[in-house]
C-alpha cells in the first residue's frame, strides 16, 4: 500500500501494535494519512465513562489524534471533530484524556530509588526490552546501592523462581491489556502494585493489588514508591493480599475463559 499510494485515511484496529510498527512507519514515510486505533471496550467491560477509542501517534499530524503518546479524542477537539462525528453515529462516546508517555522501566527505577528513602526495597529486574540500553546507567547505579538485582533475559523456569523468591510484583505498565505476568504472579500468591489502567486495572482487584490512579509521571513515581513502602512495612497485609492473589488465580483459568467464550459465541449464534 505504501508503494501504490492511497489518498484516504489508513488505520489498524487492535491492541498488539509492535508487529505493525514497520508497516505503519513505511506508510507514514510514503506520505500516507495513517494512524492506529485501539478500542478500549468489549462485550462486558465496565468502564467509568462508557466507550473509548485510543489514537496512537504514528507521526502524521493530519491523521493522528495525539502527539508523543496517545490520546482519547474529545468531543470539542477541532482536529478530531470530523472522525468523532462519524464514529459517534455508531454509538461511540468520547472523552478527552491524555496518558503520560514515560516509559515503564523509567518509572519503576525512579520509584524504587524513591522508596529506599523510607524503606529497604530491592527490585529484581527481568527482561531485555528496548529501553534497557537507555536505562543502563541508572540500573548500574541502583545495583551498586543494593536497590536492584538485574537478571536480564531469563527463561520461564527462572522467572517462576523469581516469583517464588520475591514478595510483591511491581507492574506499572501503561499500555498492556493482556498482563500475563499478573496472571502468572497470582499463581504464586504475589500481591501486586499496578497503575489502574488497561489490563492491569481490569484484571486485578483491591484485595490483591494496590491499584494507583493515573497521574503525571512525577506523581506516579511518588505513588508507586509509597505503595512499595507501605507493603514493605506491613508483612501481615502482604500475606492477606497474597491469599487473595491465589484465590484470584483459581478463578482465572484458561478452561474457564474458553467456556465463557464458547457460551458467548453460542448465545450470539442462537440469537
Amino acid at each position: 500500500m505504501a508503494e501504490r499510494g492511497h489518498s484516504g485515511l489508513i488505520f489498524d484496529i487492535g491492541s498488539l501494535k509492535s508487529p505493525l510498527i514497520p508497516a505503519l512507519e513505511s506508510l507514514a514515510a510514503a506520505g500516507a494519512q495513517v494512524t492506529s486505533l485501539h478500542p478500549m471496550f468489549g462485550p462486558d467491560a465496565e468502564l467509568l465513562s462508557d466507550k473509548h477509542v485510543l489514537f496512537l501517534d504514528v507521526g502524521v499530524p493530519a491523521a493522528e489524534m495525539g502527539h508523543h503518546g496517545f490520546v482519547i479524542t474529545g468531543r470539542n477537539s477541532e482536529r478530531a471533530a470530523p472522525l468523532v462525528k462519524q464514529l459517534e453515529k455508531q454509538g461511540l462516546e468520547f472523552s478527552l484524556f491524555s496518558i503520560p508517555a514515560e516509559p515503564t522501566t523509567d518509572l519503576a527505577l525512579a520509584a524504587v530509588e524513591r522508596a529506599n528513602d523510607d524503606a529497604h526495597v530491592v527490585m529484581t529486574l527481568i527482561g531485555d526490552g528496548p529501553d534497557r540500553e537507555r536505562n543502563s546507567p541508572k540500573i548500574a547505579e541502583l545495583e551498586a546501592k543494593g536497590f536492584l538485582v538485574d537478571l536480564g533475559w531469563q527463561d520461564q523456569e527462572a522467572i517462576e523462581a523469581a516469583y517464588q523468591s520475591n514478595d510483591v510484583l511491581l507492574y506499572n505498565s501503561l499500555r498492556d491489556n493482556g498482563s500475563a505476568p499478573l496472571h502468572a504472579a497470582s499463581r504464586f500468591g504475589m500481591p501486586a502494585v499496578v497503575l489502574n489502567h488497561h489490563g492491569p486495572g481490569f484484571i486485578t482487584n483491591d484485595q490483591w493489588a494496590i491499584r494507583l490512579p493515573l497521574s503525571n509521571p512525577s506523581q506516579s513515581i511518588a505513588d508507586l514508591a509509597q505503595a512499595m513502602v507501605d507493603l514493605a512495612g506491613d508483612p501481615n497485609r502482604r500475606v492477606e493480599m497474597g491469599k487473595a492473589a491465589l484465590e484470584a488465580s483459581h478463578n482465572n483459568r484458561w478452561s474457564d475463559w474458553a467456556k465463557y467464550l464458547d457460551d458467548l459465541y453460542r448465545e450470539l449464534r442462537d440469537n
